[in-house]
């Protein structure tokens, strides 16, 4: 009985450690997880979105600069503004960029008259330096600056075909040897949008690697059970060859005394005999000498 319960204590002493590596692993992951969460929410997204936001930029900057060197080649040979705003309005009115179709090019003269905005014509050939978006700001006025200056980024309010008023970054530029400024710009929601969906991806990429996680720590698990168990077989079969061995040798100190016990009681029996035997002479010698 005691065998039994000394195996099953060194057993279960031997089987406790994969379990104290689980519960150690299962608490490094965790940490593990929420560092990462927090290294991605804190710096990582952040830093895409303004990467994802340049990215914007150079693109709204190198296609303006692009479009307004072509239409400044184009205009070239025209002579009369109504004829450079129509080349305008022919070249850059069926243009659409962005996944969405969210991106094309606006066109005003530097004195704010609206040549052309694909998405919504009615102002066109109004003077709209005083337009104010949601926030009071004027913005025509701000492209008209920007531009005289030598072109740059404004944020303001517009609005976009199907959701309505909607932050925008756009870029704008006077076309050389012109009146005239274009630009381009790109919607925020647009930026968010991407953002989203580079959170997804990565969300869905930190879901699949910690499938392979946990499928490394099964299998690590298993391997280390698995050797606990061989080991602490080994050491039981050790220790119980050992407590056989101590056994026998008790077992035979026990028969041997047992042995010696009785030779001492028939050394014990042979005395009380011969002192018999000399009573009995004892008696003779002395009915004898009487």
């Amino acid at each position: 009985m005691l065998n039994k319960l000394m195996k099953a204590s060194i057993k279960s002493k031997i089987l406790l450690l994969p379990v104290l590596f689980l519960i150690g692993f299962v608490a490094l992951l965790l940490a593990n997880l929420y560092l990462e969460n927090r290294i991605t929410r804190t710096v990582v997204f952040p830093q895409f979105g303004n990467q994802i936001l340049k990215g914007h930029q150079n693109t709204l900057k190198t296609v303006v600069d692009v479009e307004a060197a072509y239409l400044a080649q184009k205009m070239k040979s025209l002579q009369t503004r109504e004829e450079k705003a129509a080349l305008i309005i022919a070249e850059t009115d069926p243009i659409r960029f962005f996944d969405d179709g969210s991106g094309y090019f606006f066109t005003y003269d530097m004195t704010g008259v609206r040549i052309n905005v694909p998405i919504n014509k009615s102002q066109n050939n109004q003077n709209l330096i005083a337009l104010e978006d949601k926030k009071g700001f004027r913005f025509v006025e701000e492209f008209v600056k920007i531009s005289k200056a030598g072109g740059g980024f404004v944020e303001y309010y517009f609005e976009k075909e199907g959701k309505g008023i909607q932050p925008k970054l756009s870029y704008v530029k006077q076309i050389p040897g012109s009146d005239f400024l274009i630009g381009t710009g790109v919607y925020i929601d647009n930026v968010t949008d991407e953002k989203i969906r580079l959170q997804e991806q990565i969300s869905s990429k930190n879901r699949e690697y910690l499938v392979y996680k946990s499928g490394i720590f099964l299998a690590l698990i298993i391997l280390i059970t698995l050797m606990s168990i061989m080991i602490a077989r080994t050491i039981v079969s050790s220790i119980q060859r050992v407590i056989s061995g101590l056994t026998d040798g008790a077992e035979q100190v026990a028969s041997a005394s047992s042995q010696v016990s009785s030779s001492s009681q028939h050394l014990a029996e042979g005395s009380s005999e011969q002192a018999s035997s000399l009573e009995e002479t004892s008696s003779s010698l002395e009915e004898m000498a009487s």
